[in-house]
């Protein structure tokens, strides 16, 4: 992990002694065996997740993913799609004003065009943006190809997702949280959101002992209370934590002597 202000003094591992929660010595194991490295649920990525059909308006973006602002939206017509790009990135050709809105007209954004050259291995194809139906055939609406003033700076998978965000940043007790990516994030979504749909928590934990852990649980029983997450559609959780510098154990708290404990990465559960 690279040096920075918060780690010059202390690196962000460190000696910490095994935790012994539930009153059983845990065995230390010796660096000559050999043992099989445990995969730690924070260091594994998460699953790409896989689009579906937007069965919902309220599902789709509120901001354009090409400018993140934008005037008037266009919805991809692509039902798994859940992009919109407003009429300030790509404007509306005249021959299609009056009857764009009408259902043989319909939309697809630069990213549902990209990802369709893609599959068909092709060169880049001009991109119609606006279609027709013909007897069953798909064909373009306008005479030329559609002009795309907006940059997209991000992937074409990006999304500008309007939906109500959580973000929960649990951080060990004495770690410095300035700076952190969380808070930077925080900072970056604010500016889509209002406070009613962005709510950022910075919870420090500290559970080393029993009485701690006991404290814990009903210290989360009345975040969950406050926080309501069944009203939010997208939860963002990070963990800022010490390792153990021999075995790569996660600081869990302090000990009755006000000592560093540690436990395996499988058996931190925040």
């Amino acid at each position: 992990m690279a040096r920075t202000k918060q780690t010059a003094r202390k690196c962000a591992s460190g000696v910490a002694k095994p935790l012994q929660l539930a009153g059983s010595k845990r065995p230390r194991l010796s660096s000559s065996e050999n043992t099989t490295p445990l995969s730690s649920p924070l260091s594994s990525p998460p699953l790409s997740p896989v689009l579906q059909a937007i069965t919902h308006p309220e599902q789709r973006n509120r901001f354009c993913y090409l400018c993140h602002d934008g005037g008037n939206t266009l919805a991809c017509s692509n039902p798994a799609c859940p992009r919109v790009v407003c009429n300030v990135c790509i404007e509306i050709p005249q021959e299609l004003e009056g009857i764009y809105g009408s259902p043989e007209i319909s939309f697809r954004c630069p990213a549902c065009h990209e990802k369709d050259e893609r599959v068909a291995q092709s060169k880049p194809m001009p991109y119609f943006a606006f279609t027709r139906m013909d007897n069953g055939k798909l064909l373009p609406a306008c005479d030329t190809p559609a002009f795309v003033r907006g940059t997209c700076e991000r992937a074409s998978k990006s999304q500008v997702c309007g939906g109500p965000i959580l973000v929960l940043h649990f951080i060990y007790t004495g770690m410095n949280a300035r700076g952190s990516l969380p808070r930077v994030l925080n900072t970056a979504l604010e500016e889509y959101h209002t406070e009613s749909t962005l709510r950022y928590y910075e919870i420090f934990f500290d559970f080393g002992t029993w009485d701690k852990l006991c404290q814990w649980e009903s210290k989360a029983e009345q975040l969950v209370a406050e926080v309501g997450l069944d009203i939010f559609q997208h939860k963002v959780v990070f963990v800022s934590v010490h390792s153990e510098v021999s075995c790569g154990d996660l600081f869990a708290g302090k000990d009755e002597n006000n000592e560093d404990v540690a436990l395996k990465p499988n058996e931190v559960c925040i």
